[in-house]
């Protein structure tokens, strides 16, 4: 969880509290981590990690962007 933003921490601390199971936590961090991976190769947000992205750049990223890696994603599932 040290690679992910402070942000994505709160969320899954919060998810943890509510008594999801482990492996369910874990799924979360791995859809985080490929989406900000994607961003950060695709040019999309600048930063130097994934840790490092800031919720702003998500606040005003397009709806368009989000649906196109979501197709990508179940593409190549």
């Amino acid at each position: 969880m040290d690679l992910m933003p402070f942000y994505v921490k709160e969320y899954i601390l919060s998810k943890k509290r509510s008594s999801l199971s482990p492996n369910t936590l874990l799924q979360y961090l791995y859809r985080y981590r490929h989406f900000f991976n994607w961003l950060l190769s695709e040019g999309i947000v600048e930063a130097a990690n994934a840790a490092s992205i800031d919720y702003k750049e998500l606040e005003i990223m397009k709806k368009e962007t989000i649906e196109f890696h979501l197709d990508l994603r179940g593409k190549y599932r």
